[in-house]
């Protein structure tokens, strides 16, 4: 939905045909493309984005599992993806200035979720959610210009 002054206009990200799954992740922070998840021609769901421009779609990030969220972070230098593998949702990190993926330490076993990036693009943080037997752990990590992520905290 384009929401200017003047006109609203409706947009869907595909025209396809049969039952497809579309989920909205976020818009880029340049406002130039719509981000969004969609098992369209697929037995998993991708990443994909839509060029508001233009109309175009693109393949973002697709794997042998769902990609279930896609994150970015305030001024879109980093972006997060976590992709469920089995059960188990494991995260990338792409530095989105030369598309290369952000090194990461070895992050704890069980299911992440919440992932959040500072604002100043320093930090990254989530949870882990663990066995029943153990509580949750809080991760935090330092973002190095070397495009490295040092563990802080496991909490």
């Amino acid at each position: 939905m384009n929401c200017g002054p003047a006109s609203s206009t409706y947009t869907s990200p595909s025209s396809h045909k049969g039952q497809v799954n579309n989920l909205v992740t976020s818009f880029d922070p340049a406002s130039q493309y719509l981000y969004y998840l969609t098992d369209e021609g697929s037995e998993f769901t991708r990443l994909k984005r839509y060029a508001l421009a233009d109309g175009r779609h693109e393949e973002v990030q697709k794997a042998d599992w769902d990609v279930v969220f896609a994150v970015f972070s305030h001024n879109g230098r980093y972006r997060v993806t976590g992709i469920n593998e089995d059960g188990r949702v494991t995260i990338s990190m792409i530095d989105a200035r030369n598309g290369r993926a952000v090194p990461l330490p070895s992050i704890p076993q069980g299911g992440l979720q919440g992932v959040v990036i500072a604002r100043s693009e320093s930090k990254v943080a989530f949870y882990v959610n663990r066995s029943s037997t153990q509580r949750p752990a809080r991760s935090r990590y330092s973002l190095r210009q070397a495009d490295q992520a040092d563990a802080l905290t496991e909490s």
